[in-house]
Order: structure tokens, then sequence, then C-alpha cells
């Protein structure tokens, strides 16, 4: 146990000997939290056990049992350690300071003696220094906790009380967070920052030698509208927080919140432009080997945006179909591209992107987007289809291929394919595509392509319940079998223990909403995978041993 409790101690100098000049800024710029030393154990314990590694969970349940030996810590409250930057000299080294909670000293000055390092009284009371082999610190008591710099270091410029609250707001809810503040970050370095941004922004509006005047000003005011939108994110941002928690359903979930200035413009911006529930949901079943979806309102800055890359789109198309599609199909092209621009104008915004397990095993592709007035673009892809099948740039082209539910489906087969996509997709690839029903659907994929879609074309949800916005569903499964049957030996190493730990709803699901002051980026992770990635780790280490 000593050795233990000597090891920490070293890492403590390592970290206070980092920098101990200076006095840093009030704030600290990057705060990690242990919500206490007991509960962080039992995680790593809970994720040893669920990764099947049986000899390392020993090793940490000793651990724990060692800390009984350990006098003077509290093991029931946070840890901290905190980093902060220099105002005057943004090149110095940040100075760390490390917050202990403690609940009796002459039992903590008992351990660290234990140790052969000394901790001892000065005039101060609330002031010790410690010695940990040649290197002196001074820890500072306030309320239960031990604040600990190096000696050489003047105190940071806070109140101790601040720095608890600060410690207090940083730990909850996790077992462990991870936070950058804006208010540790000198002004100096913002305005640095800002300045570089600036700079790589003017070099990206400098007009190109084969561009016009008008793909200029579509191209400029595009990107404009997109460097405004990255810069207030820096002027605005208050906090970025990676957030860690363990449980026994699903014992890795990760968090990673942005908060943002009260009072700003970026706040409401982003609460209105995630709000609005999906009209393109999926049935419950087949389940998809991934899939992404993402609805929300457009702000007026968000319509600004994508209306001005709908415009700089809408140039590149027409410029594209040229004098060869006659007058009237451009006419149905313009009329398409109106239809998805007053859908923008309206400010709504919702996909879907989905790859979905073919009986045969490969997969297909499928795409949504609503957009208003969605007849118009399948009266264009009627247009098209033609004219491309008489070009004799398609092998295949079929107007009214089949038919799933409302919506009709319109298919185009290229004249070569990569052998990847063939691998991917499987033969007889091709190109599908239909609009209706205030959406429109494309689909890449083989043979199967009609059967795979026939039970995901499910009439859209309207429903005005609580959603994220912006969700992510990742299967490994089905990519898994994959990889076994187009690789190696290894591949099906994987595959084979995928077969005995994976169940087929395992998933890695991944959420982006607003919360009250910026955003949410929620992942979680199925037991199940955690088993499958010790159980790797543990194969390549015994392979790692047999080869040497």
């Amino acid at each position: 146990m000593r050795r233990h409790f000597a090891c920490v101690l070293l890492i403590v100098v390592g970290a206070l000997t980092a920098a101990a000049d200076d006095t840093p800024p009030a704030e600290p710029a990057l705060v990690l939290t242990l919500s206490n030393v007991d509960s962080a154990l039992r995680d790593v314990d809970d994720l040893l056990r669920a990764g099947n590694a049986p000899q390392y969970a020993d090793f940490v349940r000793g651990l724990i049992e060692g800390l009984n030996d350990l006098r003077g810590i509290d093991r029931t409250r946070p840890l901290a350690g905190m980093l902060f930057l220099h105002r005057d000299d943004p090149e110095h080294k940040p100075s760390p300071l490390i917050c202990l909670p403690v609940s009796d000293i002459p039992a903590l000055r008992t351990t660290v003696a234990a140790t052969g390092n000394t901790l001892e009284p000065t005039d101060d009371v609330r002031v010790y220094q410690l010695r940990l082999g040649k290197d002196d610190f001074r820890l500072l008591l306030v309320e239960g906790y031990a604040f600990l710099t190096a000696v050489e270091a003047p105190p940071p410029a806070y109140s101790p009380e601040r720095l608890l609250t600060v410690i207090e707001e940083s730990a909850a809810g996790a077992d462990l967070s991870l936070r950058f503040r804006r208010g540790g970050i000198p002004e100096v370095q913002i305005g640095k920052l800002l300045a570089e941004f600036d700079a790589d922004a003017a070099r990206e509006l400098t007009p190109r030698p084969d561009e016009g005047d008008e793909d200029y000003r579509l191209r400029a005011d595009l990107q404009r509208s997109v460097f405004d939108l990255l810069r207030l994110v820096v002027l605005e941002g208050e906090e970025l927080a990676v957030l860690l928690d363990v449980n026994v359903d699903r014992p890795l979930t990760a968090q990673a919140t942005f908060r943002v200035r009260e009072g700003g413009e970026l706040g409401p911006w982003l609460r209105k432009t995630l709000t609005r529930p999906k009209r393109l949901n999926p049935p419950a079943e087949p389940l998809p080997a991934l899939r992404f979806q993402a609805a929300g309102n457009l702000s007026e800055r968000g319509r600004d945006i994508s209306r001005r890359g709908l415009a700089l789109l809408r140039r590149g198309v027409l410029q594209e179909l040229g004098p060869q599609v006659p007058v009237d199909v451009l006419e149905q092209v313009e009329r398409a591209i109106e239809a998805i621009d007053s859908t923008l104008a309206a400010g709504t915004l919702e996909t879907r992107l989905e790859f979905l397990p073919t009986p045969a095993g490969r997969f297909v592709l499928l795409g949504g987007f609503a957009v208003e007035q969605a007849e118009a673009i399948d009266g264009v892809i009627r247009s098209l289809i033609p004219l491309a099948a008489a070009s004799g740039d398609v092998a295949r082209a079929e107007v009214e291929s089949f038919r799933i539910n409302e919506l009709t489906f319109h298919r185009v087969q290229g004249n070569e394919s990569r052998d990847r996509d063939r691998k991917l997709y499987g033969a007889d690839l091709a190109l599908s595509l239909a609009a209706g029903g205030e959406a429109v659907w494309l689909a890449v994929g083989g043979a199967e392509t009609a059967i795979v879609l026939a039970d995901l074309m499910a009439p859209p949800d309207e429903s005005d319940g609580p959603h994220a916005p912006v969700t992510l569903s990742l299967r490994l499964g089905p990519w898994i079998e994959f990889a076994a049957r187009e690789g190696g030996a290894r591949e099906q190493t994987v595959a084979r223990l995928a077969g005995e730990l994976l169940s087929a709803g395992d998933s890695i699901e991944v959420e982006l909403s607003p919360d009250a002051n910026g955003l949410q980026l929620s992942v979680s992770v199925d037991e199940s995978y955690v088993r499958l990635a010790s159980k790797l780790a543990i194969l390549r280490a015994q392979q790692q041993r047999k080869a040497e």
C-alpha cells in the first residue's frame, strides 16, 4: 500500500514542479475531478469485470482494501486537479494545483511519514509544508480541502471559497469530469486565436483564378456566413466539458457539454435550431447497422447559411446540365430547387441516413430529406432519367422501377462500379430515387434493395414528444460479420468472439441536443462491447508474448 501511495505522491510532484512562477489568473482554465476515490476504484472494478479481466479486477480490489490504511484522506469527497494560465505571459508554462479532501491532518502526517516524506506545520495554522524527496510544497487547508502548490509559487489569486464552489460544480453528476473553462483563458490568448482565425478566413475568401464573379460571390457569401458563426462560437463559448459515468446497465456513458454565455446570440440560436420533432422516424424493425437522424428549426442565421449553400449548389447543377438539356427540363430543375429553398426558408431541416444489412450479408444505403412540394422533384427525376439513358452515360435506367407504399422508386445503374462498392453493396449495384410524401429518398444497393426497403419506408411519425434532435446509432455486429467474410484469420477471430458476446440489439448510441446553457453530446456503449474490447486486448497481449 505504501508503494501505491508513493506512486501517487510522485505523480503530484511531477504536476506541481511543471511550473512554479508568476501569479496565475483567478479562474482555472482546466479542471479535472473525480467524484471520490472509492467510487472511482469501484467503477474501474466494474469495467474490468465487464471486460472479463479478473486478474486486473483482483488487483484493483486489493488496492481498494489497501486504501483503508490511508489515514487522513476523505475518500467520500471529490478530488480535483486544476491548471492556470498566465495573463501577462501566454508562453509561460501553466501552473497546476492539486485539491485533496482531508479528514484528519495528524493521521495524514502519519501516512506521509510512512512513505519517508514529511508534512510539517508553519506559523500559519492553515498552512503546512510538504516535503516529497527533495521537493517542497505548500499545503493550504480550507474547509476540509488541502490545496497543494510548489513552495516557490505564490498562492493563486483566487479565494479558496470560490475554488470549493468550482470543485462542487465540476464534480456533480459524473464519476470523472474534465472541463475547459473560458474564464481561465487570458484575453490575449483569445485575441491571438481570433487573429489567426481572421487570417485564415481572409485567405479562404480570396478569389480563385478559375472562378467567375458570380461563382466567387456565392462561395464568399457562404464562407463568410460560416466564418461569422465559428467566430461567434469562440467569442461566446464559456465551457467545454467531458463527463464519464459507469453503471450496471450501460457501463460506459460519456457526455460532452458546450456551455455558452448567457444573454448572447448563440444560446437562443442553438435552442431554436435543435427543437423540431422528427417526421422521418423509421419503424422499430429491422435494426440498421448504422443510423443517423437530424431534425431542427433553422434560425435566421441557419436559414441564411443553408440558402446560400443551396444557391451555390444550384449554380453548379445548372452549369453541369448545360445546353444539352431541354429548356423544359431545366425549368423543372429550377422548380425542384425552389421547392428545397422554400423548405429552408420555412426554417425546417430533417434528414435520415442509414446502412441496412441485407439477407446476403451486404448493405443498402438509404438517405432521406424532408422537403415541401416533393412532387416537383419527382417530375425532375422522371425527366432526367430518360436523358441519362439516351446519353450512354449509364448502363440501365428505369422509370418506376419498384413501388413501396405510396413511393415510386426510379433506378439508375452506371456503366462501371468499383470492386469495393460491389463487395459492400453486392452485384447489380444501382442508385434508386423517389420523391413524395414531403420527402426525397435515395438508396444505393444491389439486387436486394427493394426487399430491404419494403420494411423501412414507414409513414412519417409527426409526434410532438421529446426527442434528441441529432442521433447516431451504430451496431458493430453486421460490420464485423462483413469484415470476416472479406478478411482473413484475424477478422474471423473477431467475428467468433463477437458471436459469443454480442446480442442483436447491442449498440453504441450518440445523441446531440440543446440544454439550458448550450449543447450536450451523450455517448453510451453496451456492456458487451466492453467485454469484446477486453477479450481482444487480452488475446493480442497473449499473441505478443508468444511472439517474443
